[in-house]
Parts: structure tokens; C-alpha cells; sequence
């Protein structure tokens, strides 16, 4: 088994993974490691996360392309989770690692009903400190339910939740003549106001570290305050703030404000 980096085939670069931890990883997947199996296999996958590696199987011998396997954190369990990259080869059946294909489900989509979002429980916060365990491989009486629904990002619910509190969500009635009263900068005002009630960490609230101009991100004026504010920040929370835009366009990495013609920040930042 060897760490591998990310967007390759697996078979050059290779840093081998020694048999004993190896071992350890098969113990713990399995359901049959200790408590010291599992920390050897926390270090391991949170290494490979931090280094932008894969972990190559070598189930398939040395001179094939190998199965890759990617250290994935799932937010809502706080757990890492070995996530098979399913354009690489498979596992050999009788390899620890094997799974089956997800088999086809029908489910519902956000076409086929009205679509509920769910306000997020606890502190306003997006991101999560690093997890100390490792899931185990899926026991085979549970239901194989691997393959992925509508989901909505708890950022955008987190952005509901502000937008909520703010009435920024009520489309007022038209007054008798003329145009409706407001702005950008008001509804701006609106959200800050009802940040002043939300906390990212206890003690810590939102609306200290919630900006509303990309200039604030672009002249590394966010990142400055944040990690200021790390010093003193509650050790067991993840220091973050946010970014609030007018935009006029969203893609999956870039936000392009109606005040700056170019992509200028992602939505929200962390330490």
C-alpha cells in the first residue's frame, strides 16, 4: 500500500505505507482493530489529507494501475471516511477494501416536491475542527444507501437561517405610487443587525466577523482579523469568518460581484 498524489495514475511517486500500519488500517476497517489501531489510522488518513494524497491499495499487484482510495471528511458525523474513486480500478474481491456498486435507488428530487430547507442545529458556523476517528466499513446487514440525494451545502442553509432573521426573505406589498423603498446597502444593514444575535462560537458573535465588501478579502483584511482573533478563540471551535456579496454570477469556486466586473472571493473563509 503507498500514499500517492492526487490526479495521478497511482503507479509513480509512490511513498510506501509499512505493513504494520497496513495492518492496523485492515484491523480497524474490518471491526477488529484496538483503540491503538484506530489512532495509527487517524494519523494516517489525516497525513494523506493534509499532504493532498491518495492511498493506493496493492491489492492489484505492483505493476497494474492501483484502486485509489481518498481520505474524505463527513461533516455531519465528524469522522474521516475512505472514499473509493470509482474512474480508477476496483478492489480484488477478496481485498479488505471491496465494495460492491451502490445498486441504483429511486429517490426524490428537488423537481418531484416542494423542497423544505432545514434550519442548521447549534452555533452559525461552516466549518469543523479535524476529526479524531476513522469510520469503519459498513457492516452487510445495514442498507446500502451510498448513493447521494439532494443536499443542500449547510453554508447556503446557514445564509437562509441570516436572511430569516433579517426578514430579508418577505417581499413587502407595493406602496401606492412609485417604486419600493430600499437598497443593497439597506438589506446590508438588515443582515448585520441580525448577526449581532448569532454566535460562530460561544462568546464570539457573527456579526464581528461578517464582511460585506470584497475589498475587505482582497486586501487580506479578513485574514488579518481572523487570525488575530484565533489566539483567543475557544479551542475547541474553528476560527472562521464570512464573506456576505451582492453577486451577479456563482460558480463553484468564484463569486463575481455587481461592484467588481471579476470573480473577487469565495462566499466564506477559514483559518
Amino acid at each position: 500500500m503507498w500514499l500517492v498524489g492526487k490526479d495521478t495514475t497511482g503507479k509513480t511517486g509512490r511513498v510506501a505505507i509499512s505493513d504494520e500500519l497496513k495492518a492496523a488500517l485492515v484491523r480497524w476497517y474490518t471491526g477488529r482493530g484496538s483503540e491503538a489501531d484506530h489512532r495509527a489510522c487517524v494519523s494516517l488518513v489525516s497525513t494523506a489529507r493534509e499532504n493532498h494524497k491518495w492511498i493506493a491499495c496493492d491489492c492489484l499487484g505492483a505493476e497494474r494501475p492501483p484502486p485509489l482510495m481518498s481520505a474524505a471528511y463527513l461533516s455531519f458525523q465528524e469522522t474521516y471516511y475512505l472514499r473509493r474513486l470509482t474512474s480508477r480500478p476496483g478492489h480484488e474481491p477478496g481485498c479488505p477494501f471491496h465494495l460492491p456498486q451502490a445498486p441504483p435507488r429511486i429517490r426524490e428530487t428537488v423537481k418531484d416536491s416542494l423542497y423544505a430547507i432545514g434550519l442548521p442545529k447549534g452555533l452559525f458556523s461552516a466549518h469543523q475542527k479535524a476529526p479524531e476517528k476513522l469510520a469503519q466499513r459498513p457492516e452487510d446487514i445495514e442498507p446500502d444507501d451510498r448513493s447521494r440525494g439532494v443536499a443542500i451545502p449547510r453554508l447556503g442553509k446557514l445564509l437562509w437561517l441570516l436572511l430569516e432573521r433579517a426578514g430579508s426573505n418577505i417581499l413587502r406589498e407595493l406602496p401606492p405610487s412609485g417604486r419600493r423603498a430600499g437598497s443593497i446597502s439597506e438589506e446590508m444593514r438588515h443582515l448585520k443587525r441580525a448577526a449581532q444575535g448569532l454566535e460562530i462560537a460561544p462568546g464570539i458573535r457573527l456579526s464581528d466577523h461578517l464582511y460585506t465588501n470584497a475589498i475587505d478579502y482582497e486586501k487580506r483584511r479578513v485574514h488579518a482579523r481572523l487570525r488575530a482573533a484565533a489566539e483567543t478563540w475557544p479551542p475547541e471551535f474553528a476560527p472562521q469568518a464570512f464573506l456576505l456579496l451582492e453577486a451577479s454570477e456563482v460558480t463553484s469556486s468564484e463569486v463575481v460581484s455587481c461592484a467588481t466586473p471579476r470573480p473577487t472571493a469565495r462566499a466564506s473563509c477559514s483559518k
